[in-house]
């Protein structure tokens, strides 16, 4: 399996709904929106079908630097990576309106909403046509994600909302996940770093002590934050309610930022595409 395959899911851009001029708007993570009137209308050239009058806008814009948008998408705003994947569909002569692509964008919108792993075949079936249009290395569940979830606010009749994934969810979106089966997270996690020593050693401890992986991920996803900034920690019960787990998984010469940071940083990364960054140089998180 192909990391950028198995954890599709983890690479879907987040929407930000003040960006895109759609069907609904909100600027706050779980906040419900109910259907709104199409600010589209408003757009020359439009038409009573709200997919068409947004179809429409699209491709009355100017055009954007295609390759770039799809090489750097987290430079541009949602409705500019909309632009760019709707013209790539062009370019390379696929039909958005055809069935198979409509069908690909609501499966770009459905297993984006929450975390799953996709095996090869799967993803070639959910988003094979889409994947056809980029390079090896892009993910279509990434740069497809503004255009497939304005594509269904503009044909779905229910209330909206952000989850705490900020991705876009619905009873619709909600029903069909009920017909997948995604691939725990832990698996996925597991084909990706199945040779990284420091995530080995994490599964070994788990072993041990009946703690699930979530309990590892908050407190990487802790020892990440706190490495933004040279920090020293002096309460012994504070160090260990942040990174317990991962502590105990040390001997006393080993340095918990070490041992973790590179891990701390992938997974981070992943969970979080819109906020990924590299860590500074030189930068150490202390405990005395």
């Amino acid at each position: 399996m192909k990391p950028k395959k198995l954890l599709s899911f983890l690479l879907s851009a987040s929407i930000a709904f003040g960006m895109i001029p759609g069907c609904a708007n909100s600027d706050e993570i779980n906040a419900p929106v109910a259907p709104t009137e199409s600010a589209i209308t408003s757009f020359e050239g439009t038409t009573n079908d709200k997919l068409a009058e947004y179809y429409s806008y699209l491709d009355s814009l100017p055009d954007e630097n295609i390759e770039e948008v799809l090489e750097t998408p987290e430079e541009y705003t949602n409705l500019e990576v909309s632009k760019a994947t709707f013209d790539n569909l062009k370019n390379k002569s696929v039909d958005i309106n055809d069935s198979k692509v409509q069908e690909e964008l609501k499966n770009v919108v459905v297993y984006a909403a929450y975390p799953m792993g996709l095996s090869d075949e799967e993803y070639e079936q959910t988003v094979g046509t889409l994947q056809s249009t980029l390079s090896e290395m892009q993910n279509a569940y990434y740069l497809y994600y503004p255009l497939a979830a304005v594509t269904h606010l503009c044909t779905c009749a229910e209330e909206h909302s952000l989850n705490e994934f900020d991705k876009l969810v619905c009873p619709t979106i909600l029903e069909a996940l009920k017909e997948v089966t995604p691939m725990p997270i832990e698996e996925a996690l597991d084909e990706m770093f199945k040779d990284d020593p420091a995530y080995l050693r994490i599964k070994e401890d788990m072993n041990k002590t009946g703690a699930s992986i979530d309990v590892y991920l908050d407190e990487l996803e802790n020892l990440y934050v706190l490495s933004l900034a040279p920090t020293d920690i002096y309460d012994m019960n504070i160090w260990l309610e942040l990174f317990g787990h991962l502590d105990a998984t040390l001997n006393e010469q080993e340095s918990l930022y070490e041992t973790y940071i590179d891990l701390a940083t992938k997974i981070h990364n992943l969970l979080y595409p819109n906020d990924s960054m590299e860590l500074p140089e030189n930068l150490v998180l202390l405990r005395n």
